[in-house]
């Protein structure tokens, strides 16, 4: 598989899948494919024990049951577009980078080439899972070549080698050896300092992405300035 992200700021991927190559997605994420690619449903890889498992998990989550296969089922180089669902920066997650895999906020993870697998991961911490912006659950993708996540705004990178603080909405994806926290602030912090009452706490050394804004803030936004949104 080849692909190019393309765009600014709302990024595509074109992928180029060779013979008998194929990528999942979540659905909704086509923007156009070449003749010779077929797509179907798909439940994951393994037994079916696993694949009804892993279906009633992306149900609890929130998420579609099904991904979606996209196969090349010809003999010559096939290509598709995709994108995520909002004003997307796409982020492509590596095996090389993250051997063990990525925690990311619910929704961020948009592709994969084959042998990715998408689960979820429970936020233990009671607080932690109400007050840290994504609920109680959050996705953990483990991919054996690339996958895709997307985020909004402008992303940043951190190497994370200590502790740091981010506004919930604005956190990403982050390395799963990072313990994951929410701090309560003080009632003067959060009435004059301007932020909400809770931060997320990440504490440890590995990879962290951030975003600088989130679909939730944008529609916000939006709304706000919507000259119909009372009518």
């Amino acid at each position: 598989m080849d692909y190019k992200i393309l765009g600014t700021d709302h990024q595509t991927v074109k992928i180029r899948l060779y013979p008998n190559e194929y990528i999942i997605a979540e659905p909704g994420a086509l923007v156009y494919m070449e003749n010779g690619i077929h797509m179907e449903a798909f439940a994951g890889e393994g037994r079916l024990f696993s694949k009804v498992t892993g279906m009633l998990k992306r149900s609890i989550a929130g998420e579609s049951v099904f991904l979606v296969k996209f196969i090349n089922k010809v003999d010559i180089p096939r290509e598709l577009m995709m994108t995520g669902s909002f004003l997307s920066k796409i982020i492509p997650i590596k095996k090389d980078e993250f051997p063990e895999g990525i925690i990311c906020q619910k929704g961020a993870f948009m592709a994969g080439t084959s042998g990715t697998d998408v689960t979820y991961t429970v936020v233990k911490k009671t607080l932690t899972g109400l007050f840290g912006g994504e609920g109680f659950v959050l996705q953990k993708v483990k991919t054996d070549d690339t996958a895709f996540i997307s985020a909004s705004g402008t992303v940043y990178s951190i190497d994370l080698n200590g502790t740091i603080k981010v506004e919930a909405g604005c956190l990403v994806a982050f390395d799963p050896s990072i313990e994951f926290s929410v701090e309560l602030l003080s009632l003067k912090s959060a009435l004059f300092g301007g932020e909400g009452l809770f931060l997320a706490t990440l504490s440890g050394t590995g990879r962290v992405i951030i975003q600088s804004t989130s679909e939730k803030k944008t529609s916000n936004i939006m709304y706000a300035g919507c000259p119909y949104r009372d009518k």
